[in-house]
């Protein structure tokens, strides 16, 4: 009976709404609302609220309004007071202290609710259980109900939301001390006390729980209590953490009215101007200076930085370092300004401050990125421009390393954009215009004759430097050359088939790029074998003979050029080897070891399956297997056992495994290096550190080899300590420990003869032997080595018949051999043989350790070597941080060793410390952040350290003028690409229990190429064309590009993914086929489809994508071997009455070339 006549009362109600009743039908509304009111006590709360509510909203005289409102009232005190009584009556009870007025307002008042705590997980009252409170749309007025089942769909998460959650603020609570109670003075104490608490309140009587904060109280000014303010029992809000949050921004407009000040007493003082100009960033974040600014954000602080540029040029119009203003500025106007006014402004300043070869370099960076615009011919011409400047500014000291530099970077653009040839014969050419100039030309000779001389060297066609049966330009005018020549050639086996175009066309191109990878010369042969046919021709590709002409322009700035280290540290970069530490090197090329530019070596080996950047549970470990190495090169780690210690070869072992699938010709690079390594006649002119080089080189490749070649170089320079060093350790590589002891022994007896600058160098000897035998953990005849170093010499007998373990050693003799070594230490400063220092540095702590002495004493050995630095002599002071490197390296390798061996344990906290300082030393030293990610793997506490770059950041040094104009600040980048490859391989390496999911090496891969701020277009590819390029981004990097790609390809298998970071990849390096090349490789349909068999929605390039990036390829002049237009455009005629042009190959590309050009 209650329902029906509910649901005559809501029938009613719904006609009185819609005829809005008007006032003389006063009496009809008044009869409806007392039927209401005898209705309401027998409904739910919800029908109830729900008929109130429409009720209120039917228009009424105002006295009809107060009448209704106190009879509606009245009725349902009365009613309700009624039941009361009865406790087996209704289950809800009306508060009659509530709100009067919420009838009329049709809702509680805020300030009028007590404080209260959702229960229920979301459900509500009277709804079906199914449904609950969507907590993502959450609202002051209104709730939304959803399907339980449809809160978990990820459609419902948006980015937005999700972001929201993680930008509120973190609060800190601690236990609140209650200074009265009994026990609030133990906390000062020393100990616990174990009687029990007293209970709450005095003599036991309960305490009021809201005494302590009355805040929100149930009838509190404060109103409705919200979530941030509800704070738990017997907690309190950590006052100093919230007033530090709450300061940072005071002290950011504080500093920044501190560095206005400055910049205004000084003007001229470019540092203080760069300061104030990155404060801006950080004042537009606020206190939240970990998230991504917004694009609005940017331009705003793009438009206030380049003010502040502007105002910053006009006063520092005098200072050497005004170009840091310049090329900031320049890098703020690409966020604001389109490509033809950014290419004005650079024109205008490159005329304006025509010397500055920072300015140059930079310019160069911004015309090989610029997608738009790049040109292969326009380029080329530029780095020419810029190489002539450079040869003219005869003031500059530096300019001989900046013309390597320059050099260096033009040849590896000529190699990356597929001008193979061209590039390795201008480096043939220089290099023996420099280092093998005949010596009838080597005195003061017209620079017309040295050119025809060797003019008529190159067209004579002979074998050229690292060719078999060269003998240089030295050679070929002494008369020792033959005439007699055997043209080389070349074997092709693919063709194009018309059927399999694109495909048959990548292989054919790939084949033809290896088999080139030499200047061919024009009786060159090519003989193709199809179906057992052999077809031979001549070679009629122009650009794979390499004539005078394309070198003349280039040899003419090395006429007078004497810096021959450097050109051959230059050379080695280009052959993507491990660049050649010297001291005098550590300023210069030593700093080009992260250039993003440069650093390209492992992008030949870049397997699909990832197999050198990821590793399996026993490899995860170890941080030995980086492939990529940034660190000083010494004897220990050229020829370091791969398990044991990190190899500089690591990389090209590689490349030495699998030749045919290098870029460069691993013979040829051996060759050559043989040959730098023989240009001197006299033992002046040999090069020791460079032979050992060469000699670990073809190590890597051929033990047999290097063993044979090290005899070589030891019958012509017998007195070579470095290459009988190198010699024992290939015996011992070769399994051959005692051919490598008696190889020790007797380089170390006779070197007494020799003189006392080059006798010193004996320590290195002393020092490899003892590591070789604690490698072998023979403890005993390292000992036994070790107490041998005062005799200086060695019975090979008692050597040969030590038993393990032998008898504890005598103190005295220890005593002793520590006093020889500090004074050989002495020496070795004093005559300035840095390595051999390190190398007696390194036995001291070695005789510490191996005598049982606490490691933490053999450790302090490399501590007091640091201090003993400070008697380098004056020309080597300059040096100091190079040996300082050298021996943090030494005590790194020590702190490993220990730790593998399970010697006396170093707890992890105390190897973190250790490693730490090397760290804040030299921040980007891969050992040292390669063993500091492994011991903090370590942990319980995961990721303590996940993004590597961060641990790596030196702030102190951003804004750090240099005294000179060095190339430090040409090449240097604040972040290192080698740093950044790191942070990847660590995550790639990182297993899944610890946290590595696809998603965390995508943030890994955009962190490193500068694009975490925007990670919502990772699909689409699109990008700003003119983003302002960081000094800490690796976006120009190719390697990191190919990684990625190959990891989205064959790792998540998300094509989608996989070809939006392609079209990112060639706009970034627009210059680079290998790139290019991918989408032929890895991303056309039908490989797409035999890869993923259906696990991506994305499908491939089709081969209308394939085409429009073939011509993207022609229009910036990259070369191409096999040109297929015409075969391509007899296919699209083809095709035509079956293929529509407007297809696409996915949802997320209308066209391929409408992706690249955007």
């Amino acid at each position: 009976m209650i329902e029906n006549l509910a649901t005559e009362v809501v029938d009613m109600v719904k006609d009185a709404h819609a005829r809005h009743a008007s006032p003389n039908e006063e009496g009809d509304k008044d009869h409806l609302i007392n039927v209401v009111v005898h209705v309401l006590p027998a409904l739910p709360p919800i029908e109830t609220m729900a008929l109130l509510k429409i009720t209120s909203d039917i228009p009424q005289t105002e006295m009809g309004k107060r009448r209704a409102h106190e009879n509606t009232v009245a009725s349902i005190a009365n009613e309700r007071s009624t039941r009361t009584d009865d406790p087996a009556g209704d289950l809800f009870v009306i508060d009659l202290k509530g709100d009067r007025h919420n009838l009329v307002y049709g809702t509680t008042h805020r300030y009028a609710v007590p404080t209260y705590r959702r229960s229920g997980r979301g459900q509500v009252l009277g709804a079906d259980p199914r449904y609950r409170i969507d907590r993502d749309h959450l609202d002051s007025d209104s709730l939304v109900l959803r399907m339980k089942d449809s809160l978990s769909s990820n459609s419902f998460k948006s980015a937005k939301s999700l972001s929201k959650r993680v930008s509120r603020p973190v609060r800190l609570f601690r236990v609140k001390v209650d200074d009265d109670s009994p026990h609030a003075g133990e906390i000062e104490q020393d100990f616990v006390s174990l009687e029990p608490a007293m209970p709450d309140g005095i003599n036991g009587a309960p305490q009021n729980e809201d005494s302590g904060d009355e805040r929100h109280g149930y009838r509190s000014i404060h109103g409705k209590a919200k979530e941030e303010d509800v704070i738990p029992r017997y907690m309190e809000i950590d006052e100093d953490n919230g007033n530090e949050n709450q300061g940072s921004l005071g002290e950011r407009k504080a500093l920044h009215a501190e560095l206005t000040r400055a910049v205004h007493n000084d003007p001229t003082d470019v540092s203080g101007w760069l300061r104030l100009i990155h404060h801006q960033e950080l004042l537009i974040l606020g206190d939240d200076d970990l998230r991504p600014l917004t694009y609005n954000e940017q331009q705003s602080v793009a438009d206030v930085k380049l003010s502040l540029y502007e105002k910053g040029i006009k006063q520092c119009v005098g200072s050497p370092h005004k170009h840091r203003l310049i090329l900031g500025r320049l890098q703020e106007c690409a966020c604001l300004w389109d490509t033809k006014k950014l290419l004005d402004e650079w024109n205008k300043a490159l005329r304006e401050s025509p010397e500055c070869i920072s300015l140059w370099i930079s310019y160069l960076n911004f015309r090989q990125t610029d997608f738009q615009n790049f040109d292969f011919e326009r380029l080329t011409v530029t780095f020419t421009e810029c190489l002539n400047l450079n040869a003219s500014v005869t003031s500059n000291t530096s300019r001989h390393q900046i013309q390597c530099y320059l050099f260096l970077r033009m040849t590896l653009f000529l190699r990356e954009a597929g001008y193979l040839e061209l590039a390795v014969g201008l480096w043939q050419a220089v290099l023996e215009f420099v280092c093998f100039k005949p010596e009838s030309l080597s005195e003061k000779v017209e620079e017309h004759v040295v050119s025809t001389s060797f003019r008529d060297y190159w067209e004579g066609e002979l074998p050229r430097l690292g060719e078999k049966g060269s003998l240089t330009w030295r050679g070929s005018v002494t008369g020792q050359a033959s005439n007699h020549h055997v043209y080389p050639l070349h074997i092709l086996r693919h063709c194009i088939e018309p059927s399999l175009l694109m495909e048959s066309w990548e292989e054919t191109e790939s084949e033809r790029t290896q088999a080139f990878r030499l200047p061919s010369r024009t009786l060159d042969q090519l003989r193709f074998v199809e179906n057992g046919d052999d077809q031979e021709q001549y070679v009629d590709d122009p650009y794979s003979v390499v004539l005078f002409s394309d070198l003349a322009h280039m040899l003419k700035l090395f006429q007078n050029f004497d810096c021959v280290d450097e050109l051959v540290d230059s050379f080695l970069y280009f052959c993507q080897l491990p660049h050649f530490t010297r001291p005098k090197s550590s300023p210069t090329t030593r700093l080009w070891a992260g250039d993003n530019f440069i650093r390209n070596e492992s992008m030949d080996h870049v397997e699909p399956r990832l197999t050198r950047w990821t590793a399996d549970n026993e490899q995860s470990t170890s941080p030995l297997h980086f492939p990529s190495s940034n660190f000083a090169h010494t004897t220990c780690t050229l020829f370091a056992d791969p398990n044991d210690w990190f190899d500089s070869f690591f990389s090209w072992r590689e490349s030495s495994q699998s030749p045919e699938s290098s870029v460069l010709d691993t013979e040829w690079v051996q060759m050559t290096l043989r040959t730098l390594v023989e240009r001197g006649s006299s033992r002046e002119g040999f090069d020791e550190e460079l032979a050992e080089y060469t000699l670990a080189l073809i190590l890597a490749s051929s033990p047999i080899k290097a063993k044979k070649y090290a005899k070589t170089l030891l019958k012509k320079w017998t007195s070579s300590l470095r290459v009988c060093n190198a010699l024992a350790l290939i015996e011992w590589r070769n399994n051959s420990p005692s051919a490598a002891a008696q190889v020790w022994s007797s380089s170390i007896s006779w070197s007494q003869q020799l003189p006392e600058d080059t006798n010193v160098e004996v320590g290195i000897l002393w020092n490899s032997w003892i590591w070789e035998l604690l490698r072998q953990n023979d403890n005993s005849r390292a000992s036994y080595v070790l107490h041998a170093i005062p005799l200086r010499s060695i019975d090979t007998s008692v050597y040969a018949n030590i038993e393990s373990p032998s008898k504890p050693s005598n103190p005295t003799s220890t005593v002793q051999v520590q006093s020889f070594l500090r004074e050989y230490q002495a020496r070795s400063i004093g005559l300035g043989k840095l390595h051999s220092f390190v190398a007696f540095t390194d036995c001291l702590a070695l005789l510490l350790f191996v005598e049982k002495y606490p490691i933490q004493t053999a450790l302090d050995a490399y501590s007091s070597a640091v201090l003993r630095l400070s008697d380098l002599r004056i020309e080597d002071r300059k040096h100091k941080s190079y040996v300082t490197e050298l021996l943090h390296q030494a005590r790194a390798r020590l702190v490993f060793f220990n730790h593998r061996m399970k010697f006396s344990r170093l707890t992890p906290i105390e190897i973190r410390d250790i490693l730490q300082e090397s760290i804040s030393l030299f921040p980007h030293n891969t050992i040292f952040l390669s063993l500091f990610t492994w011991n903090e793997s370590r942990f319980n506490i995961l990721d303590r350290i996940r993004n590597v770059h961060l641990l790596a950041a030196d702030p102190k040094t951003r804004f750090k003028l240099e005294n000179d104009s060095t190339l430090s600040l040409t090449a240097v980048q604040s972040a290192p690409v080698t740093t950044h490859l790191l942070s990847i391989w660590s995550e790639l390496c990182r297993p899944i229990w610890a946290g590595s999911t696809k998603h965390s090496v995508r943030g890994a891969f955009e962190r490193a190429l500068g694009d975490d701020s925007d990670s919502g277009s990772l699909r689409s590819g699109i990008r700003n064309m003119h983003t302002r390029l960081s000094t800490g981004s690796a976006r120009t990097n190719i390697m990191i590009w190919k990684l990625y790609i190959i990891f989205e390809v064959y790792h998540t298998q998300d094509i989608g993914a996989a070809k939006a970071v392609f079209y990112r990849a060639i706009r970034a390096c627009p210059w680079s086929k290998q790139l290019f090349m991918l989408a032929f490789q890895h991303l056309q349909d039908e490989k797409v489809h035999r890869i993923i068999q259906g696990k991506s929605k994305s499908s491939g390039f089709i081969f209308e994508d394939l085409y429009s990036l073939y011509r993207t390829m022609t229009e910036k002049q990259l070369r191409i071997h096999v040109d297929i237009e015409d075969k391509i455009q007899n296919a699209l005629a083809n095709r035509q009455d079956n293929v529509d042009y407007g297809h696409s190959s996915s949802g997320d590309n209308d066209h391929a070339q409408a992706t690249i050009d955007h």
